[in-house]
């Protein structure tokens, strides 16, 4: 997710072009990310003696760390620190850019600063942003909802990076008065809290949730592919539903509402979230009542 969300920033700033952008994607993971990167960006090595470093494993069998520590320039634990930070999203990320030579690490640590104050992302947060903390993302990009509506948002957003794809983008949400659609799922909950959930957007992004989630190449917006989101959408209730029975707040699941024609939601100022997923555009619209 963090990929997408500082990829979409970098392209919005005219860092990166979209081809760039999906070229990063497509080769994240395939290269272990270099130490001498990672220690450039968190501030541990300067770039000349990171490029030192280099040249010295070019005709010495020894890793970039144990070099570094021989020169006096790391110590151990300061190496054991970038060893852990190979698998971090953001190292990953620069990695990808670096490598195909679009951005240099610190035109990235650059870019990343100025999105985070755009976001008004809080600075004790960064380090998990930067691991890819789906949780903490969605708190910093939609400051200002209703703390409930945002618990129902961050399941939605976990369920569909583990069962449809994790190539998500998620973007800042709007207050908005009522929601209507030609071929509209959504589902209710009633009890100490009232909800309601719907999957909208384009028809090419329904179908593509139906169609991963349903296991079936569905084709159009119908009474079948609305079935399988309604069920998606159950799902998502179920575990929203489990979370608060933890505080004792007791809901009750709606049966899925299936509409083949134009339907409007039976709730007023409502959420909407735009997301883009696998390249398809969806809007999830949430409210939950207390």
């Amino acid at each position: 997710m963090l990929a997408n969300m500082f990829g979409d920033y970098l392209v919005a700033n005219g860092k990166l072009t979209n081809q760039e952008l999906a070229d990063v994607k497509a080769s994240l993971g395939k290269n272990r990310v270099k130490l001498g990167l990672i220690a450039v960006s968190e501030g541990l090595l300067d770039q000349k003696k990171a490029e030192e470093i280099r040249r010295k494993q070019a005709v010495m069998d020894k890793r970039f760390g144990d070099i570094a520590i021989e020169l006096g320039y790391l110590n151990s634990q300061q190496v054991s620190h970038l060893l852990d930070m190979q698998g971090n999203a953001y190292m990953q990320f620069c990695q990808a850019v670096t490598d195909g030579q679009y951005m240099t690490i610190e035109e990235l640590d650059q870019a990343f600063d100025l999105m985070s104050n755009e976001y008004n992302i809080e600075a004790s947060d960064l380090d998990d942003v930067k691991a890819d903390d789906i949780d903490i993302i969605i708190n910093n990009l939609m400051r200002g909802m209703e703390e409930s509506s945002l618990d129902l948002l961050s399941i939605f957003v976990r369920t569909l990076n583990r069962l449809i794809s994790t190539d998500i983008l998620v973007k800042s949400y709007e207050t908005i008065a009522s929601y209507k659609r030609n071929g509209l799922s959504y589902q209710c909950l009633e009890g100490d809290y009232n909800s309601i959930i719907t999957l909208g957007g384009s028809d090419d992004g329904l179908i593509l949730i139906a169609s991963v989630f349903g296991c079936e190449a569905f084709e159009k917006v119908d009474m079948d592919s609305l079935d399988s989101i309604g069920e998606f959408l159950n799902i998502v209730n179920g575990l929203y539903a489990t979370s608060l029975s933890y505080r004792n707040i007791n809901v009750e699941l709606m049966a899925p509402s299936l509409n083949e024609g134009e339907t409007s939601l039976p709730f007023e100022n409502l959420y909407k979230v735009p997301v883009v997923i696998d390249g398809k555009e969806i809007e999830i619209v949430l409210k939950v009542q207390k």
